[in-house]
Protein backbone atom coordinates (compact mmCIF):
# COMPACT_ATOMS: atom_id res chain seq x y z
CA UNK A 1 0.00 0.00 0.00
CA UNK A 2 1.39 3.36 -0.96
CA UNK A 3 1.32 6.46 1.22
CA UNK A 4 -1.31 8.11 -0.98
CA UNK A 5 -3.62 5.12 -0.63
CA UNK A 6 -3.16 5.12 3.13
CA UNK A 7 -3.93 8.85 3.34
CA UNK A 8 -7.04 8.38 1.20
CA UNK A 9 -8.19 5.49 3.40
CA UNK A 10 -7.64 7.57 6.54
CA UNK A 11 -9.57 10.53 5.09
CA UNK A 12 -12.45 8.26 4.03
CA UNK A 13 -12.53 6.69 7.49
CA UNK A 14 -12.66 10.10 9.19
CA UNK A 15 -15.46 11.25 6.89
CA UNK A 16 -17.42 8.04 7.53
CA UNK A 17 -17.00 8.39 11.30
CA UNK A 18 -18.16 12.01 11.13
CA UNK A 19 -21.23 11.03 9.11
CA UNK A 20 -22.05 8.25 11.58
CA UNK A 21 -21.77 10.71 14.48
CA UNK A 22 -24.11 13.13 12.71
CA UNK A 23 -26.55 10.32 11.99
CA UNK A 24 -26.44 9.30 15.65
CA UNK A 25 -27.26 12.87 16.75
CA UNK A 26 -30.12 13.03 14.26
CA UNK A 27 -31.58 9.78 15.60
CA UNK A 28 -31.19 10.99 19.21
CA UNK A 29 -33.01 14.22 18.46
CA UNK A 30 -35.75 12.45 16.56
CA UNK A 31 -36.32 9.97 19.38
CA UNK A 32 -36.14 12.02 22.53
CA UNK A 33 -33.53 14.72 22.20
CA UNK A 34 -29.89 14.88 23.05
CA UNK A 35 -30.56 14.44 26.78
CA UNK A 36 -31.91 10.97 26.14
CA UNK A 37 -35.41 11.87 27.30
CA UNK A 38 -37.75 8.92 27.11
CA UNK A 39 -40.47 9.25 24.49
CA UNK A 40 -43.11 8.03 26.95
CA UNK A 41 -42.03 10.76 29.38
CA UNK A 42 -42.53 13.38 26.68
CA UNK A 43 -45.94 11.98 25.82
CA UNK A 44 -46.90 12.17 29.48
CA UNK A 45 -45.76 15.78 29.69
CA UNK A 46 -47.74 16.67 26.56
CA UNK A 47 -50.81 14.98 28.01
CA UNK A 48 -50.33 16.92 31.26
CA UNK A 49 -50.02 20.20 29.36
CA UNK A 50 -53.18 19.43 27.39
CA UNK A 51 -55.04 18.78 30.65
CA UNK A 52 -53.80 22.11 32.02
CA UNK A 53 -54.96 23.92 28.88
CA UNK A 54 -58.37 22.28 29.23
CA UNK A 55 -58.54 23.37 32.88
CA UNK A 56 -57.57 26.91 31.92
CA UNK A 57 -60.29 26.95 29.25
CA UNK A 58 -62.87 25.79 31.82
CA UNK A 59 -61.75 28.54 34.19
CA UNK A 60 -62.02 31.10 31.39
CA UNK A 61 -65.58 29.99 30.69
CA UNK A 62 -66.47 30.21 34.39
CA UNK A 63 -65.01 33.71 34.64
CA UNK A 64 -67.00 34.78 31.57
CA UNK A 65 -70.18 33.43 33.15
CA UNK A 66 -69.43 35.23 36.41
CA UNK A 67 -68.82 38.47 34.50
CA UNK A 68 -72.24 38.12 32.90
CA UNK A 69 -73.83 37.56 36.31
CA UNK A 70 -72.09 40.60 37.78
CA UNK A 71 -73.22 42.72 34.83
CA UNK A 72 -76.79 41.50 35.31
CA UNK A 73 -76.68 42.24 39.04
CA UNK A 74 -75.27 45.72 38.38
CA UNK A 75 -78.07 46.43 35.91
CA UNK A 76 -80.68 45.31 38.43
CA UNK A 77 -79.15 47.50 41.13
CA UNK A 78 -78.98 50.49 38.77
CA UNK A 79 -82.60 49.97 37.76
CA UNK A 80 -83.66 49.77 41.41
CA UNK A 81 -81.73 52.95 42.24
CA UNK A 82 -83.43 54.75 39.34
CA UNK A 83 -86.83 53.64 40.54
CA UNK A 84 -86.07 54.70 44.11
CA UNK A 85 -84.76 58.05 42.95
CA UNK A 86 -87.83 58.66 40.77
CA UNK A 87 -90.23 57.86 43.58
CA UNK A 88 -88.49 60.15 46.02
CA UNK A 89 -88.37 63.02 43.54
CA UNK A 90 -92.00 62.58 42.43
Amino acid sequence: MQLQDLALLAAATLIALRLLALLGRYIDRRHGGEKGVDLDTLRGEVQDLRARVDDAEQLRLRVAELEERVDFAERLLARERERSGLKEGA
